[in-house]
């Protein structure tokens, strides 16, 4: 027979072992509409890439680039607007896992030599994610480096 010292002891216990589980989990924050973690990371993704696109864009079509810019500026964005196709394809049907991974290592390559070139420092995604819509705009190809 137990006593009353040792149930108190007993549920002090159990209360502090599930506190102490459910408080450790590593909490990943999903936009809302999201299929799957995937599905919000890739987005995560297409939305820092998009801007350092958009940023060497602006800075390459003002003069602030070096003509050897070019090149990766518009592998960069044939490679943003492979991976937002992927991403969309993927977020519609919940399939082209492979292929949507795939995409976006093309992509964080390709903005990351464009990066290099700009000798600027990639934008690391926050793993707990953006918590913002889900929207995410095709690179016009009219804003290809000419």
């Amino acid at each position: 027979m137990k006593t009353s010292h040792q149930c108190v002891v007993l549920i002090t216990i159990l209360v502090f072992s599930v506190v102490g589980i459910t408080g450790c989990a590593k909490k990943i924050s999903i936009h809302p509409g999201s299929i799957s973690s995937l599905d919000s990371y890739a987005f995560d993704i297409l939305l820092v890439e998009q801007d350092a696109i958009n940023q060497a864009k602006t800075t390459y079509l003002s003069g602030g680039l070096p003509p050897e810019a070019k090149a990766p500026l518009n592998v960069a964005i044939d490679q943003y607007n492979a991976a937002e196709a992927a991403w969309q394809n993927y977020h519609k049907t919940g399939a082209g896992q492979s292929t949507l991974q795939q995409a976006l290592d093309a992509l964080v390559i390709g903005v990351g030599t464009l990066q290099n070139i700009l000798h600027k420092t990639p934008t690391p995604v926050s793993p707990t994610g953006l918590l913002i819509p889900m929207e995410v705009n095709h690179v016009n190809d009219s804003y290809r480096a000419a």
